[in-house]
Parts: structure tokens; sequence; C-alpha cells
């Protein structure tokens, strides 16, 4: 009878230790679950940063060439309006030139 208190002790001091181990592994592959979804959050939040600055990078970069191409649009119509000023200022001469020999 002795024997079979004590045997059954340790089957249940077993159990308590099966009980403790399982319920210390379920809180740890809940805390792993944790990490790995902080993880995957993190690395998300991390790609549509980069994602967000490339394209803020991106449309710069668009903006520059646009400012670029518009400036240079700019100074072609600049150049033929001031070619077409002197052209006319060439007529003009020409004209006052041609009158000024007929009298």
């Amino acid at each position: 009878q002795m024997n079979e208190r004590r045997h059954k002790a340790n089957e249940m001091r077993q159990k308590d230790r099966q009980d403790e181990a399982q319920r210390l592994k379920k809180i740890q592959d809940d805390l792993n679950k944790e990490r790995d979804l902080r993880m995957k959050a993190r690395q998300s939040q991390l790609a549509e940063e980069r994602n967000f600055f490339q394209e803020k990078q991106a449309k710069q970069m668009e903006d520059k060439r646009s400012n670029f191409e518009q400036r240079t649009r700019d100074k072609e119509v600049i150049a033929m309006n001031i070619k077409r000023e002197e052209a006319k200022e060439e007529q003009y001469r020409r004209y006052y030139q041609q009158k000024d020999q007929e009298q």
C-alpha cells in the first residue's frame, strides 16, 4: 500500500512536470508566433517605406527632367522670338535703306 501511494505520488509529480512542460512549450510557441508576426509587420512596413521613397525619388527625377525640358523649350521659344525680331529689324533697315536710296 505504501509503495502504491509512492508510485501514485510519483505519477502525479511526473504528470505535473509534463503539464508544466507543455504549458511552457505553448507559451514559447505563442511568443515565437508573436515575434514572427512582428518581424513580418516590420518587414512589410520597411518595404512600404522603401517603395514610398523610391516613388518619391522617381517623381523628383521626373519633375527635374520635366522642368529641364520646359526650360529648354522656353529657351528655344526665346531664341526663335529673338531671331524673328532680328529679321523684322533687318526688314525695316532694308526698307528704310531702300527709301533713302530712292530719295
